[in-house]
């Protein structure tokens, strides 16, 4: 019976560890230095949207992006934790589907390009001219 509760509690501790290592996500502060983020406002067919990051996945991850739709009522994204409940709330007042629909934003957390259509190969282009990502492609 003893044994049970330690290793009940050894397999919480676990849990609990290996959960705390994904943030929780309020904003992409938590993201910063180490993942490059698109984030897009659809107006419609957001299906098509999200299908189209999924085929583009490899590219993705190759340049460490992570990726955010900003859908109602949560987003979806390639994000392995948890959003925060203000985490729309946040993105809409710091990146605005008003000025722009695509948004790229650096590992140095700055805008790189504001668009209104989703061009996966404009991105690239933009992300493979940036410094870090040419270090990026020299280590690998």
């Amino acid at each position: 019976m003893k044994t049970s509760y330690c290793l009940l509690g050894l397999s919480l501790l676990v849990s609990s560890t290996a959960l705390a290592q994904v943030p929780r996500l309020e904003s992409l502060q938590a993201l910063q230095w180490s993942q490059r983020v698109i984030l897009v406002w659809p107006s419609s067919a957001e299906e098509s949207i999200v299908s189209e990051f999924e085929q583009e996945r490899v590219y993705l991850l190759d340049r460490d992006i992570v990726w955010f739709v900003m859908t109602s009522p949560q987003p979806v994204t390639n994000y392995s934790g948890e959003l925060s409940e203000d985490f729309a709330q946040n993105m809409a007042e710091q990146y605005p589907a008003t000025k722009a629909k695509v948004w790229l934003i650096g590992k140095d957390g700055g805008v790189k390009q504001a668009r209104q259509v989703l061009n996966f190969d404009a991105l690239y282009d933009q992300i493979d001219a940036m410094p870090m990502r040419q270090m990026e492609m020299q280590s690998r």
